[in-house]
């Protein structure tokens, strides 16, 4: 038999079932008929069944009796109970429980567990009844008040409060939140056993019903003694803090990240002069003055990364004076982006650092305009300096820090070793002999190892008899040596000069020259040394003179100078004034050499030039005549020449017409070159002008090229031209056909067969650049000095490949000067040359 929920039987009084009924869902094994006719005990465990028989012996006694059944393989509680119908009936009815069996158990494992909770918290778990008894308690109730479970438990609330604060209890469970099933919380003291009172923190609720009837009270206590002397401990501190904040001796401000002024104490305002109210409404820029903004966001952006920093700065007072302050600011809530700013005025400090660094100067400026190095040192093996002044620093190339103490390197170090011995003995003899200064010239390497001749001064410092320190200053003499031996080099240098040198004063007073002066004029040196200027045959006017041109620091001059027996001789002569160290004039030099050799050399030069000037304009005059003669007949052969070549007056043979054409080039061959000799004779004699015309560059370069085109064909040379973007130029437009022609004529000459020749014009710097480039035979480097020279051939040889009279880069050169232009040339042998001709557009 398997059931699901309630079945009933109706079983005689003997126990013989009469009758079955099951409620709906209820399943059996075996159809209904099967119980009928059998005895309840049949069906029923042994103990139920002995429970059923002892019901059915006494009618009226009902009876219940659970077990257990394995059903359709699980196992289920089921619950038997007897109740008596009649005298002679019973009714049976078996249910089964084991859903709520479950239930029940796991109620009460729940129950179990939390009050095993309840029991081992610290807090008071309680619960009181609507009159406020205690229905239960926890066992932490013992060690909060005192009391026992069993001691607490039926007891009213109220034992454990003053009567001012169970009426505050009575308020709150009588309020509105609290009847609304709302939980409650505060804190108030609790009555111990021992009369003691205990802090305590409450929290409880009134738990309703399912109609919203309150049923009970629940809660819990804490103790928060600990809680509260800490938090007591803390106020005291902040009130420590607070005063300490409030009577500093430094200004505190409490700000934000962005520079927000949260607080400020009482230092604070007195220091820069603002009421806190005023503070609350500013921000740190209030502090700054103009152009520290910058400055002050560095050291807060320091702060925020680094958690903390100090620094000096300067900071502005309410009525706009600058105080210097030093600065210590920390983060004193990350959370909250807050910070403690702690601020000291050091104005005063600053001032007296200040004024110490001005007698620090002022001692420094005195030591400094000292010719030497001031020093204070120990009677030790290595003169251990207690001060040295920053001079030492150009003698020796250390600092004086390294040499102060020893720091670094002892003084000793410094001298030259082949010295040290000799410094040691010059100091002891000074003690030894009781002098009261010692003076030492030795050597001293610096940190070069360069030597520096140095001339000390010093004595010893005594108190009560026993020598403390040595006080001197060291001078660096090198400069000195060096001057001695330049004197000696400069005189040993004028004195066998070929020139003569003097200096005197501004009075006149002779007091130098050499041999070399003292000779030409005629005198011995002795003379001149000491005497005046005058002895010279020199007047006022003429010392005026010379000191005049020596201020206004004249080159050689031209003068005629006066031997001691009245002759005169041509000189050239310089003065210059030498000058103390207020430029003001102290000395007067002169160096006079003597030209007359010269000035014959140049008298014979001068009559031989005018002799080739004059040979050279008759060679110009003779060139221009001949030029003229020659062009007139010239011109007649070669026109009738080419008349002859149309074949006017009748054909030609072809021997006839070779003759003719060669007749016709040579002709023009010479007629050109005649023209060139011309040009440069006119060029020379200054004849030879420019017209300026305005002219398209494009047209002009094709009108040669197309002139040329014969040469260029017979050479088998092609000749192209590009022009970018030149068009009107002002120039000598027939002299800038001659610069093209020439450059063509040679370009072509100088070309192998299948070379080419590229002309290209441009503007750059409103200059034309006209450029003419051939893969000819190029120019040996070593000729590349003479092109330009008038009849240079680069092969001069009496077998020379290449003819030309080398007028054409002269005559090229000539006009491009002329036209304020130049001329530059680029080749190499072999490769090829280009020419650039530049000239004004």
């Amino acid at each position: 038999m398997v059931t699901r929920n309630l079945i009933l039987f109706h079983v005689s009084a003997d126990g013989a079932i009469l009758s079955y009924n099951s409620s709906e869902g209820v399943q059996l094994l075996v159809e209904p008929e099967h119980f009928m006719g059998k005895n309840i005990s049949d069906i029923l465990p042994s103990d139920v069944s002995e429970k059923a028989k002892s019901c059915l012996k006494d009618v009226m006694i009902t009876g219940d009796m659970q077990y257990q059944l394995q059903l359709g393989g699980e196992l289920h509680d089921l619950e038997a109970t007897f109740v008596p119908e009649s005298k002679d009936r019973l009714i049976v009815i078996i249910k089964d429980v084991t859903e709520q069996l479950a239930t029940h158990n796991k109620l009460f494992e729940s129950e179990k567990k939390y009050r095993l909770l309840a029991d081992n918290t610290i807090d008071v778990i309680w619960q009181l009844d609507m009159s406020l008894c205690f229905t239960y308690v926890n066992r932490s109730v013992l060690d909060v008040t005192g009391y026992s479970v069993d001691e607490v438990i039926g007891s009213n609330l109220s034992m454990f409060f003053t009567p001012e604060a169970f009426d505050m209890v009575i308020s709150l469970v009588n309020s509105d939140k609290c009847k609304k099933g709302e939980g409650v919380a505060f804190e108030t003291d609790l009555i111990r056993k021992d009369g003691t009172l205990l802090p305590i923190d409450i929290t409880g609720k009134i738990v309703l019903n399912e109609n919203q009837l309150p049923i009970c009270i629940q809660g819990r206590t804490r103790d928060i003694s600990a809680y509260v002397e800490a938090r007591n401990a803390l106020l005291d501190r902040k009130n420590r803090f607070k005063s300490l904040f409030e009577n500093s001796n430094d200004a505190i401000f409490i700000h934000t990240f962005d520079g927000t002024i949260l607080d400020v104490n009482n230092k604070a305002c007195e220091l820069i002069g603002y009421s806190k109210d005023v503070f609350k409404t500013k921000d740190l820029r209030v502090l700054l003055p103009d152009g520290l903004e910058y400055e002050a966001k560095e050291h807060l952006d320091d702060v925020i990364k680094n958690g903390s920093s100090r620094f000096e700065s300067r900071f502005k007072k309410a009525d706009g004076s600058i105080i210097d302050v030093e600065v210590s600011v920390s983060v004193i809530d990350e959370d909250k982006n807050i910070m403690q700013g702690i601020v000291r005025d050091i104005t005063e400090q600053k001032n007296a650092e200040k004024e110490l660094q001005e007698k620090e100067n002022r001692f420094e400026t005195l030591v400094a305009n000292i010719p030497g190095a001031t020093y204070r040192c120990k009677y030790d093996a290595d003169y251990t300096m207690e001060y040295i002044s920053k001079e030492i620093t150009s003698i020796s190339g250390y600092p004086a820090s390294d040499l102060i103490g020893s720091s670094v390197r002892t003084y000793a170090s410094l001298i030259h070793p082949d010295d040290v011995e000799m410094v040691a003995n010059a100091i002891d003899r000074s003690l030894t002999e009781d002098r009261p200064y010692f003076t030492i010239l030795y050597r001293v390497l610096d940190s070069k190892g360069n030597v520096h001749h140095v001339f000390e001064r010093g004595r010893g410092i005594f108190e009560n008899g026993k020598l403390m320190f040595f006080d001197g200053i060291i001078f660096d003499i090198s400069d000195q040596k060096e001057m001695d031996q330049k004197v000696r080099l400069f005189k040993t240098i004028v004195d066998g000069a070929g020139y003569g040198v003097s200096i005197k004063d501004v009075s006149g007073k002779v007091l130098y020259v050499n041999e070399s002066f003292a000779q030409m004029h005629g005198f011995d040196v002795d003379e001149l040394v000491g005497s005046h200027i005058s002895l010279l045959r020199s007047d006022d006017a003429v010392c005026e003179a010379e000191f005049q041109k020596a201020l206004k620091g004249h080159d050689m001059n031209e003068v005629l100078r006066v031997r001691k027996d009245g002759s005169e001789f041509p000189a050239l002569m310089n003065c210059f004034v030498i000058t103390d160290d207020n430029n003001e004039p102290v000395y007067i030099s002169n160096t006079v050499i003597d030209i007359t050799e010269r000035k014959r050399s140049e008298i014979i030069m001068h009559q031989a030039m005018e002799v080739a000037e004059n040979a050279n304009r008759t060679k110009s005059e003779f060139l221009a005549n001949m030029s003229h003669e020659l062009r007139t007949p010239l011109n007649s052969v070669i026109g009738f020449s080419d008349v002859l070549l149309t074949e006017t007056f009748g054909q030609l043979n072809d021997k006839q017409t070779k003759y003719l054409k060669n007749i016709s080039s040579s002709g023009t061959h010479l007629l050109n070159l005649i023209q060139d000799i011309l040009d440069i004779s006119k060029i020379e004699a200054g004849k030879l002008g420019l017209t300026y015309e305005k002219f398209s560059v494009p047209p002009t370069i094709n009108e040669v090229v197309l002139s040329m085109s014969d040469f260029a064909k017979s050479k088998q040379v092609s000749v192209t031209v590009h022009n970018n973007g030149v068009d009107m130029i002002t120039a000598d437009r027939t002299k800038f056909k001659q610069i093209l022609y020439n450059l063509l004529n040679n370009s072509l000459k100088f070309s192998t067969k299948n070379g080419y020749v590229k002309v290209h014009t441009q503007i750059i710097d409103d200059m034309l650049e006209l450029c003419v480039r051939d893969n000819g035979v190029g120019i040996p480097e070593d000729k590349m000095g003479h092109l330009f020279d008038q009849f240079y051939q680069a092969d001069a040889s009496p077998s020379r490949q290449y003819g030309g009279a080398g007028l054409g880069l002269s005559l090229v050169k000539q006009f491009a000067d002329m036209h304020g232009g130049d001329v530059h040339v680029e080749s190499k042998e072999s490769v090829g040359t280009t020419v650039y001709v530049h000239i004004p557009k």
